[in-house]
């Protein structure tokens, strides 16, 4: 289908491929037949990620297939240079070649600066959008190095390219380009496969797990990130140290159990997550293996935003009191936690409360924070709840560009 159609059309098309009249779907969606026909005429918008999301479940289709082009079209920014490239390069499997004006660069050097981009995604309120330029350049260095050199050296290469093609994803995820961002993390799922690194494959099906939820299909989260943890158990081995097996192997079931939540299953989700806030306690401190970070506060944060999950704003905001979100060793988990407890607020009707929380966040990373559907989603339920927008919530609304 072209993704250049409109939304509206979009759900018709897939609508009708379904067999379904537009009262079947409002059916599935429990809402009238009105709404349907709005929005498939392009009278009402789809401005919510949360109703994008029960379209995409009801139609039973991806986001990113559902959504089409849209949310590029929203962030302009995402088509420079060196967004352009990383495409191309992800584009292509193989037939680019590194550039002839970057030297060969050996391995080490390599993962050095698959290291340093990572940090720069924990620690920035950019995440590494300034290292896109180098990112797709990177990918194609460590291709080549990948197939060269002794078999210690392509390891190596293998395991940059694996966490290189994670960072990619994440990029690509938050500027919209969610089909490419699927295509990125399956490129390193293969790659981390053919190094033959079992944690590393977890750690990688950790990422995946996370992209299935963003795209809607929690229960396939829940069984990637279960089958990820059985096979650490079966693989682990003398050569994989004590605190990695444990980030992982915590990460999976701590995701796994927020993926259970987004599902609605209250009891796997907190079946799931006891072993989560077990491991974290054993571990003691966060820490930060194959580009996973786990810890005790990242399971109090992702607590705070599974209770939200589950109806339970009340205790989510209790959770959240004298939690230090800024010792999750992370920019977007800081943010995370204030959003979440923001939608708590929202849903207890706590207005000002919700708009302290989603103040907090942008504060922490105002380019992260404007890009997230779920803030966004936030800051225009205020903007449509409100009589009179004061000044902060202007401001808040203006950066998001949600008053447009």
């Amino acid at each position: 289908m072209d993704g250049d159609l409109p939304l509206g059309r979009r759900i018709a098309v897939f609508r009708k491929l379904r067999g379904w009249t537009q009262e079947g779907l409002a059916l599935r969606l429990n809402r009238s037949i009105s709404w349907v026909t709005k929005v498939e005429r392009g009278e009402r918008r789809v401005d919510s990620m949360s109703v994008l999301l029960e379209l995409s479940r009801a139609l039973s289709v991806p986001v990113h297939q559902l959504a089409g082009n849209e949310d590029r079209h929203r962030n302009p920014g995402a088509a420079d240079e060196g967004m352009l490239r990383l495409r191309r390069v992800l584009d292509r499997s193989a037939g680019i070649e590194p550039r002839a004006d970057r030297p060969t660069r050996p391995v080490g050097s390599l993962t050095e600066e698959a290291s340093s981009l990572r940090r720069l995604y924990n620690t920035s309120d950019r995440g590494f959008s300034a290292s896109v330029p180098l990112l797709g350049d990177l990918i194609v260095e460590a291709r080549a190095a990948s197939s060269h050199g002794d078999e210690s050296e392509r390891l190596l290469a293998q395991t940059a390219l694996a966490n290189l093609y994670r960072l990619a994803s994440l990029e690509l995820r938050r500027q919209g380009d969610y089909g490419r961002a699927r295509l990125a993390v399956d490129r390193a799922l293969l790659t981390a496969e053919g190094a033959g690194d079992e944690l590393l494959v977890a750690s990688v099906s950790a990422t995946l797990t996370v992209q299935l939820m963003m795209q809607g299909d929690p229960e396939d989260a829940v069984a990637l990130a279960l089958d990820a943890v059985d096979m650490v158990r079966r693989g682990v081995t003398a050569r994989h140290d004590r605190a990695s097996h444990s980030v992982i192997q915590g990460a999976l079931r701590l995701y796994a159990a927020q993926a259970a939540a987004r599902a609605g299953d209250a009891f796997d989700a907190e079946a799931m997550l006891k072993i989560a806030v077990d491991i974290a306690a054993e571990s003691g401190r966060d820490r930060e293996r194959h580009c996973l970070i786990f810890g005790p506060t990242n399971v109090q944060i992702q607590t705070v935003g599974m209770l939200v999950d589950l109806q339970r704003p009340r205790d989510a905001v209790a959770k959240a009191a004298g939690l230090r979100a800024d010792r999750a060793g992370s920019v977007s988990r800081s943010c995370y936690h204030h959003i979440h407890v923001a939608r708590a607020h929202g849903m207890l009707g706590n207005d000002d409360a919700m708009l302290d929380s989603l103040t907090a966040a942008y504060h922490i990373a105002p380019r992260f924070v404007c890009h997230d559907p779920l803030a966004r989603d936030q800051v225009r339920d205020l903007v449509r709840r409100k009589r009179s927008i004061d000044e902060r919530l202007r401001c808040l609304a203006n950066a998001m560009r949600v008053l447009d």
